[in-house]
C-alpha cells in the first residue's frame, strides 16, 4: 500500500526503495513486468506492475508522471533506465 503519510516517501521514492530492497531481482521484475515481450514496458504494463509491487493507491497520473520521468519521454522504460533507478549496483544487461 502506498504510504500517504505528510512525512512519506513519493512515489517515486517509494518504488525505487522497493527496486533496492529486492536489486538482485530486478530483471525478474522486468520480465515479469514486459508482459509482450518487447524489452520495453509500456504505460499500461508499468501501470499493472505498481500494483504488482503492492503499491495500491497511488493515484494514475502520479504512475505516469512517474513512467514518464523514467522513461526518459520515449514512451517506454527500457531495463537499463529501470535499473539506473532501483538497482545500488547496475550492471545493466542489454538482453533483459
Amino acid at each position: 500500500m502506498l504510504d500517504t503519510t505528510p512525512q512519506a516517501l513519493t512515489p517515486a521514492q517509494q518504488l525505487a526503495k522497493i527496486l533496492k530492497r529486492d536489486g538482485a531481482r530486478v530483471m525478474d521484475l522486468f520480465k515479469k513486468w514486459d508482459v509482450d515481450q518487447s524489452g520495453k514496458v509500456e504505460r499500461q504494463e508499468f501501470r499493472k506492475a505498481i500494483g504488482l509491487l503492492g503499491l495500491t493507491g497511488v493515484p494514475r497520473d502520479h504512475v505516469d508522471d512517474l513512467f514518464d520521468e523514467w522513461g526518459g519521454g520515449d514512451g517506454s522504460i527500457d531495463f537499463k533506465e529501470l535499473v539506473s533507478r532501483g538497482s545500488p549496483n547496475p550492471n545493466p544487461n542489454p538482453n533483459p
